[in-house]
């Protein structure tokens, strides 16, 4: 878990220090903080269906793409937790 946290925490503070860098420039930068994700990796077995009540890698995607999208375009700078109320930061 010490590893986990670490680098969550590594990617936290480069977000936020790219963020004041390239905000002079209109670039946007969100950072976010995924969860357990439910995958082969952490014991789903590939073709297995998914359980309802773990997070899905979809449910990651979902909120990449609206941070990509222009419906979030008076958004940035932000660390967003993505992880069903268990948050890690």
């Amino acid at each position: 878990m010490a590893g986990v946290c670490a680098t969550k925490f590594a990617v936290l503070g480069f977000s936020g220090s790219l963020f004041k860098e390239v905000r002079p420039d209109g670039i946007r930068v969100t950072c976010i903080m995924p969860g357990s994700v439910e995958t082969h990796f952490n014991g789903n077995e590939p073709g297995a269906e998914p359980n309802p009540h773990k997070m899905q890698p979809e449910d990651i995607a979902a909120m990449v793409g609206f941070f990509a999208s222009d419906r979030a375009g008076y958004i940035t700078g932000q660390t967003i937790s993505v992880s069903g109320g268990l948050t890690m930061v």
